[in-house]
């Protein structure tokens, strides 16, 4: 589902507490986060780390839970997590890749289920030749000539 080399980083928040997952320009591909209660809310920024104001919010729970969302978020500067009341706790998943996948260069293939695209071509040539190999078989058996 994600391309190779893609990072998933957790953290648990308990009260009011924060967390700085990684810093430099990344990639986000993937956000979940659940809470047990709602006493509180919990973000996920981009910026500097414990400074709110100069940082961008990506994600944010209100309530006890937010679903897998597949973004394509690139953030250059710091990636933290804020949980802001007590009484309840967070659990946040992060999936990234380390670098801006919008603009790299890399030559990494892309994946559909496990298979590259090259992969599917050459399964499908390869499922050609032989159909066709089958049915040949099969066309001389039945039309074959009697000398």
């Amino acid at each position: 589902m994600f391309p190779q080399g893609a990072i998933t980083k957790t953290k648990e928040l308990i009260n009011i507490s924060d967390y700085n997952f990684f810093s430099g320009t990344s990639t986000i591909l993937g956000v979940h986060n659940q809470q047990s209660g709602s006493q509180s809310n919990t973000l996920l920024l981009c910026g500097i780390y414990n400074n709110e104001t100069s940082s961008q919010i990506i994600a944010k729970t209100y309530d006890k839970d937010y679903s897998l969302d597949l973004i394509n978020y690139v953030c250059a500067g710091d990636v933290w997590a804020k949980k802001t009341g007590q009484g309840d706790s967070a659990f946040m998943t992060l999936t990234y890749l380390p670098y801006d996948y919008n603009n790299s260069t890399s030559t990494m293939g892309y994946y559909y289920n496990g298979f590259s695209f090259g992969d599917i071509i050459i399964s499908f040539f390869l499922l050609l030749g032989i159909t066709l190999m089958f049915y040949k078989f099969f066309f001389k058996l039945l039309f074959k000539k009697n000398d």
